[in-house]
């Protein structure tokens, strides 16, 4: 029933407002993008979740879980003439294509700093920086791999400056990169469980604002960066569950099978203009969970 899947939905959104990583990274989303959908908790609120009736479940079945709106990719040892022959005899239904307007992200003021506390054994802090205006489609995976090999550049572990934190304490393997460019938003954060996290705050962020300066930018650490993803990008291809959800089907524009490619055809001049279309016009924020 439906009151029985709110109940379970509702626990599920006690767990993330219980789970330290998460509310991490959703509030500092939240504050990248304050009053946009981006703000708004994906599993939604008490409130939002009671609102909703039998009639709403069904409209919105009926609008979107329709074959017009799948796209279907499949990864495997499987014959491709049997599937072709068994969707082809398949009753598809209604195939009106529905045409979904999608209301461009209004930005607002960024909230620059803010904390909150939990029950945590170690200060956690994220630090973001969400680019200003629209990525065309057809650049959205490319500029995602160039973001990705500067921040892993500045402070990946192959860094001098992620092994002196290291060295010193200051830092752990907690250090995660998160890169995500849609064609209506872009933006980077690092998170990280960090004694002192209003000192590593000041440190991530003068250093990106002066990443050209970076020591770390270098030919030779570009190459050495790029190894590393060719090597994982290769050992990914041994899963299936990996490949079936890394691939994300685009209109045009290049894809995850093409990242070898990409790669190869990549410049630190490539890796610099990235990072001016990023941080120059950017919004830089900080937020940090303090121990209660």
């Amino acid at each position: 029933s439906v009151q029985r899947e709110q109940g379970i939905i509702q626990q599920e959104i006690e767990m993330y407002q219980d789970d330290p990583d998460s509310r991490l990274f959703f509030a500092t989303l939240a504050n990248l993008y304050p009053n946009t959908p981006l703000a708004a908790d994906i599993v939604g609120s008490e409130k939002s979740i009671n609102n909703i009736q039998l009639n709403d479940l069904k409209d919105n079945f009926t609008t979107f879980y329709k074959p017009v709106n799948m796209s279907l990719f499949l990864v495997g040892n499987f014959d491709v003439d049997t599937v072709e022959k068994y969707f082809s005899q398949k009753k598809l239904g209604d195939l009106e294509e529905m045409v979904v307007r999608k209301e461009k992200l209004t930005l607002q003021a960024v909230k620059e700093t803010d904390s909150l506390r939990m029950e945590v054994s170690s200060p956690k802090l994220a630090v973001g920086i969400r680019g200003a205006g629209e990525v065309a489609e057809e650049d959205c995976y490319r500029y995602n791999v160039l973001l990705k090999l500067l921040f892993t550049m500045m402070f990946g572990w192959t860094s001098e400056r992620f092994q002196k934190l290291y060295e010193t304490g200051k830092l752990d393997a907690s250090l995660s990169l998160e890169v995500e460019v849609n064609s209506r938003f872009h933006f980077v954060m690092l998170t990280m469980d960090t004694k002192e996290p209003v000192s590593l705050s000041h440190q991530f962020r003068k250093a990106i604002l002066n990443f050209t300066k970076d020591s770390d930018l270098t030919e030779e650490h570009l190459d050495l960066v790029k190894s590393e993803m060719f090597g994982e990008f290769f050992s990914s291809m041994n899963s299936l569950e990996f490949i079936a959800t890394q691939y994300e089907p685009v209109d045009r524009g290049e894809t995850i099978f093409d990242l070898p490619k990409i790669l190869q055809e990549i410049t630190l001049d490539d890796v610099l203009e990235a990072g001016h279309r990023l941080i120059d016009d950017g919004d830089l924020i900080d937020f940090t969970i303090f121990p209660s």
